[in-house]
């Protein structure tokens, strides 16, 4: 790969004239997140099929905003783990492309580890190594070092063959419509609204509170998120996940109990504490809204873990990845109401497609697992 170009405003025709020509391109970014609740992006990588390797400096809103329509434009993307990426480029563009294929979720449809690294991909499918360097290295500074320009713009030299080699294979075990799905639905939850609640099961854990503080963890997740978004500051720097935990548990409704809390500090009761009693109270009001956690050995939760173990062992046997194809959100709904009629609606197509007939089996009685050679194989 030749070195990269770090695009100037007098480069702006060229590349304009390489975008709008291009079926497609690789896509990066480097940003910060540490302290602010929307990361501060700070360059963007950018290759064609044809090349060479651009790298835009964002700072410079003239060069950003000539580039914003014609990369727009470029058909598709193509990405690894873009979730974030496109998240900052939806905002710093105005939009992103109709199409983005994501390497990462490729690779978990072609082999059963999901998320994957770029550089083992890279090493394990296109045999080269991607020295990614200092991971943690400072995007702000400028001038930036040609060290950084050239660790840079590693992450999208090799994007475009891998995505080929990858969606090949794909293709070639009968599972290319399930990708352009599966990155389709990746694209959209990248560019949809944040919001707390999404998380509440893992933050919450499994077994800890009963309806009641779940309804309370939601609603004080929700308004962490907004409060977070509003003083653009990360989630935790508003209230921890331990707190929120402990909150939902304790359920003050007065001041004076809020501030005996020994995990909440005198800070955030100054602050925050009329809005966290009104939170807490209005939840406790509120009408039950059907969420549940599962309580450790109870039934919900021995066969929650029989449909993680069917996914996983399915998953190696099928070179899918269960943390893609059947997340462990997903198989909750199951284990809470295991009906096999309803495993088509948890999944949703594509992933149904996949492994829902082995999750039906499995819900019906159909399926069992045993050891086979050491290693745990289904048996219908």
């Amino acid at each position: 790969m030749t070195d990269p170009r770090l695009a100037r405003r007098h480069d702006l025709p060229e590349l304009v004239a390489l975008l709008r020509d291009a079926p497609r391109v690789a896509v990066d970014t480097e940003f910060h997140a540490e302290s602010r609740y929307v990361p501060r992006l700070y360059l963007v990588q950018l290759r064609t099929d044809a090349g060479p390797t651009w790298v835009v400096d964002p700072l410079d809103r003239a060069l950003l905003e000539g580039l914003a329509e014609p990369l727009r434009a470029v058909p598709t993307w193509v990405v690894h783990g873009g979730t974030q990426d496109l998240r900052l480029l939806e905002r710093a563009l105005g939009g992103v492309a109709a199409r983005v294929h994501d390497t990462q979720v490729a690779a978990g449809l072609v082999t059963p580890v999901f998320p994957d690294g770029l550089d083992r991909l890279a090493a394990t499918w296109l045999e080269v190594e991607v020295d990614k360097g200092p991971r943690m290295a400072d995007w702000s500074v400028r001038p930036l070092p040609a060290e950084q320009l050239a660790y840079a713009a590693l992450d999208v030299a090799w994007l475009l063959p891998l995505w080929d080699l990858l969606a090949a294979r794909a293709e070639g075990l009968g599972r290319r419509d399930a990708l352009e799905a599966a990155c389709a639905e990746a694209r959209a939850e990248s560019t949809a609204p944040e919001g707390g609640a999404a998380d509440w099961q893992r933050i919450v854990g499994e077994g800890r509170l009963d309806a009641e503080g779940v309804r309370v963890a939601r609603r004080l997740l929700d308004w962490r998120e907004a409060e977070a978004c509003r003083r653009d500051r990360p989630t935790f720097f508003v209230l921890g996940d331990a707190v929120i935990r402990h909150l939902a548990k304790a359920r003050p409704t007065t001041l004076d109990a809020l501030a005996a809390h020994r995990r909440v500090s005198d800070k955030v009761v100054d602050r925050h504490g009329d809005e966290l009693i009104g939170v807490i109270r209005a939840a406790l009001g509120a009408p039950d809204d059907g969420a549940r956690a599962i309580e450790p050995g109870s039934a919900e939760a021995q066969r929650l873990a029989f449909l993680e173990l069917v996914a996983a062992v399915e998953g190696a046997a099928h070179a899918l990845a269960p943390r893609l194809v059947a997340p462990s959100a997903r198989l909750r709904e199951l284990a809470l109401d295991p009906s096999p009629a309803l495993v088509a609606d948890v999944l949703g197509p594509w992933r149904d497609a996949l492994l829902g007939g082995a999750l039906r089996d499995a819900l019906s009685g159909r399926l069992a697992l045993a050891l086979d050679g050491g290693l745990p194989t289904a048996r219908r």
